[in-house]
C-alpha cells in the first residue's frame, strides 16, 4: 500500500537537475592566433570541439513520441489543420443547417484537443527539462573561467585583456549567424501578439453576449445551442494548432541560440585553457530542485500525468474505447 502511495504521488514531484559540461581537451603544443573561431567557433585541424548535446532518452517509445511532439508542431501539420477548418468552414454553405455539420466539428476538436494538451505538455516539461540541463552545463564551464581567469591575473602577464586577446566576437557577428524567422513564423508571432490582445478579449466576449441575445429569439433550440459548439469548437481546434505550432517553432529557434552561446563559451574555454595550460576538469553542478506551493504542485502534477507515458497511454485507451463503443450506440450523434 505504501509503495502505490509513492507510486501515485511521484507526478509532479521535481529533482535535483546535476551536470556537468564537457571539458574542452587542447593540444598545448598546437600554435593559433587568437581569431580562429571569430566566424563560426571552428577549432583548429585535429580538435574536436564538445558541443551541446542533448542526451538521448533511454526507452524507445520515449524517442518516438519527441518525434510526434515535434511533428505536431510543424508547419505541415499546422497548415493541414488549417485547411481542414477552411474546409469545413466552406461546406457550411451547403450543409450548414444540418446537425451532422456541426456534430463533425465537435467530434473533430474533442479529439484534436485532447490529443495536443498531451502533446503540449510534453512538449513543455521537455522544454523546461532541457533549459535546467543547459544551465547546469553554463554554471559548471563558469567555475572553470573564473579559475582560469584567476590563474592568467596572477600570472602577471595580462595586465588589461582586450576582447580580441581571448577570442572574443562582437555581438553584431553573433547576432548575424543567428536565422532569421520563415514568413510563417513572422505571421504566427504577429497572430499570437494578436490573440492575446484586449480588443481580441473583448471581441471573443461581445460574440458570447450576441449569442446570448439570440437565445430567446430561437427559441433556446438545439440549433442555437450548435452554433455555439461548433463556434468554439473551430475555434479551440485552431488554437491548440496554433499553440503546437508556435511553442516548436519558439523551442527550435531558442535550441539553435543556446547551441551558439555553448558555442561561445566552449570557445572561450579553449583559449583560456590555452593560455593557462589548464587541464582540470570541469566539475559537476547541481540545480536543487524548486520548492513550490500547494497549487503549483497540484499544476506539476496535472502536466507530469498528462504529458508523460501515463497520460498519453490514458488518451490513447479512451479514444480507442470511444471507438468501439460508436456500432452499439449506431455511431448517433447527441440528442439524435
Amino acid at each position: 500500500m505504501h509503495s502505490l502511495i509513492e507510486i501515485l504521488r511521484t507526478p509532479g514531484a521535481k529533482i535535483d537537475i546535476e551536470d556537468a559540461a564537457p571539458t574542452q581537451v587542447v593540444d598545448f603544443n598546437t600554435q593559433r592566433d587568437n581569431s580562429w573561431w571569430m566566424s563560426r567557433f571552428e577549432r583548429p585541424s585535429g580538435e574536436e570541439t564538445k558541443l551541446f548535446v542533448e542526451k538521448q532518452k533511454a526507452r524507445t517509445l520515449d524517442r518516438w513520441l519527441d518525434i510526434v511532439v515535434a511533428a505536431s508542431g510543424s508547419e505541415i501539420v499546422f497548415m493541414l489543420i488549417m485547411f481542414g477548418l477552411l474546409t469545413w468552414a466552406l461546406s457550411g454553405i451547403k450543409y450548414g443547417k444540418t446537425q451532422q455539420w456541426a456534430v463533425i466539428i465537435s467530434d473533430v476538436q474533442a479529439i484534436l484537443c485532447y490529443l495536443f494538451d498531451s502533446l503540449l505538455m510534453r512538449q513543455l516539461l521537455n522544454a523546461h527539462h532541457r533549459h535546467m540541463k543547459f544551465s547546469a552545463t553554463l554554471q559548471s564551464r563558469a567555475i572553470s573561467l573564473k579559475r582560469m581567469l584567476r590563474k592568467i591575473k596572477a600570472n602577471g602577464h595580462y595586465k588589461n585583456i582586450t576582447v580580441s586577446e581571448l577570442g572574443g566576437m562582437h555581438h553584431d557577428q553573433f547576432s548575424a549567424d543567428l536565422p532569421l524567422e520563415s514568413w510563417l513564423g513572422r505571421l504566427s508571432t504577429h497572430v499570437s501578439n494578436a490573440l492575446g490582445h484586449l480588443i481580441t478579449w473583448c471581441v471573443f466576449w461581445g460574440g458570447i453576449l450576441v449569442w446570448l441575445a439570440f437565445g430567446n429569439y430561437m427559441g433556446w433550440s438545439t440549433e442555437w445551442q450548435l452554433y455555439i459548439n461548433s463556434a468554439t469548437s473551430a475555434l479551440m481546434v485552431f488554437i491548440f494548432a496554433f499553440l503546437a505550432h508556435i511553442q516548436q517553432a519558439h523551442s527550435r529557434y531558442s535550441r539553435y541560440c543556446l547551441e551558439r552561446i555553448y558555442g561561445a563559451d566552449s570557445a572561450l574555454e579553449i583559449q583560456l585553457r590555452t593560455m593557462t595550460h589548464d587541464r582540470e576538469p570541469n566539475e559537476s553542478v547541481t540545480i536543487p530542485c524548486q520548492k513550490v506551493s500547494k497549487i503549483q504542485r497540484a499544476i506539476f502534477y496535472y502536466a507530469d500525468l498528462v504529458g508523460t507515458l501515463v497520460g498519453i497511454m490514458i488518451l490513447l485507451v479512451v479514444i480507442v474505447a470511444w471507438v468501439v463503443v460508436g456500432p452499439a450506440l449506431s455511431f448517433s450523434r447527441a440528442g439524435g
